[in-house]
């Protein structure tokens, strides 16, 4: 694929439109847009979808569409949508056959759209993401955000993996993939009670549906300044990671439980209207995840020692610490063992209601 000239769309190269979702973001807002307009590849388009900012945000971007190299468009939302739907609209009103998500604070290296479309030459290729450098309030520079090994390995992984998906301000996917965003009311985030956010919705379709390629240039300056949605933890102590061993919490159990039988359900309805025959295992992979997280959420959250002990023992002859495929680690059996059955009761399981699917 042949690269562009700097300030030029090549013939050749698909429109890329650029979705970015703000909100009170004017302290670092003119930094991004700066960088967006010295972009070697000029994009499409603009789309900014601003929720309900009380700060100067939409003034600043109102003043950079009447200059900027590209059109830009300012849409408000007529009510606060948080920042899930807050993408997801972004990403809805763009219109070129490439969509590249966009924060307001971070700040994007000249060749970051020119990188990522020439990833796209692959047909195959539904999404792409990169490494980024992190850089503090002030613009000091710090490490990176990904390890480029443990990335390739995650994504050779077969099946796919269940949970893995990138930062959205290193994500540029396919815009047809939004074919099936009807069906996005359906998913349930493995964290929160909420629908899974942008950048784990279009990370789950590409690697379902297609390919996902990870880049190892660090195309972004991603900046930590203390009101993030969502930063680097940083590099935790050995003795952190030792605890974290050891620490459970059963609600993840029964979010995960949900998000992944939410999944399963995404992809039957992709399977009916598209009669694709080749998401059968990631559908199987996914039930079985939520059974095996279900079981593991009634172990630890059931009343009385004796109850958990029987149905951590039910649990481990079901083969849930087999390991891959979507397996639990058969380490985390201690941590089980100790954290779940001799301490357990951390949550009262909810009614048989509230659980189906589960």
């Amino acid at each position: 694929m042949s690269m562009p000239q700097p300030g030029t769309m090549s013939d050749l190269a698909p429109a890329i439109s650029i979705a970015l979702a703000t909100y009170n973001g004017a302290r670092f807002l003119e930094a991004q847009l700066a960088s967006l307009a010295a972009q070697s590849m000029t994009p499409f388009e603009l789309v900014v979808t601003d929720d309900r900012s009380t700060d100067e945000t939409v003034t600043i971007l109102r003043d950079f569409a009447t200059h900027a190299p590209f059109p830009v468009q300012v849409h408000i939302n007529d009510t606060r949508l948080g920042y899930r739907r807050n993408f997801r609209r972004a990403a809805r009103l763009c219109t070129g056959e490439l969509i590249a998500f966009c924060d307001q604070d971070d700040v994007w290296l000249p060749d970051k759209l020119a990188t990522v479309v020439a990833a796209f030459a692959d047909p195959d290729v539904l999404l792409v993401y990169h490494n980024v450098r992190l850089m503090d309030a002030g613009g000091t520079l710090m490490g990176r955000l990904c390890d480029p090994d443990q990335e390739r390995r995650t994504l050779a992984l077969k099946p796919l993996p269940p949970i893995h998906f990138s930062f959205g301000l290193t994500q540029t996917f396919r815009a047809d993939l939004r074919m099936h965003d009807d069906l996005w009311d359906m998913s349930l985030d493995h964290l929160k009670d909420e629908i899974l956010a942008h950048d784990q919705w279009y990370m789950f379709l590409a690697l379902a549906l297609g390919r996902v390629r990870f880049l190892t240039d660090e195309l972004i300056r991603y900046r930590q300044h203390g009101a993030n949605t969502y930063g680097s933890s940083g590099a935790r102590s050995r003795w952190q990671r030792l605890l974290d061993r050891f620490a459970l919490d059963p609600v993840y159990d029964r979010r995960g439980s949900a998000s992944a039988a939410s999944k399963a359900a995404v992809l039957r309805a992709i399977t009916e209207r598209t009669g694709r025959t080749d998401l059968a295992e990631a559908v199987r992979c996914y039930d079985l995840l939520s059974e095996r997280l279900g079981r593991r959420y009634r172990t630890h959250s059931q009343p009385g020692m004796a109850v958990r002990a029987a149905a951590f023992a039910r649990s481990v002859g079901a083969g849930d610490y087999c390991g891959n495929p979507w397996g639990f680690d058969w380490k985390s059996l201690p941590r089980d063992l100790l954290t779940g059955v001799l301490r357990g009761g951390l949550e009262t399981p909810p009614s048989a209601d509230s659980q189906s699917g589960h």
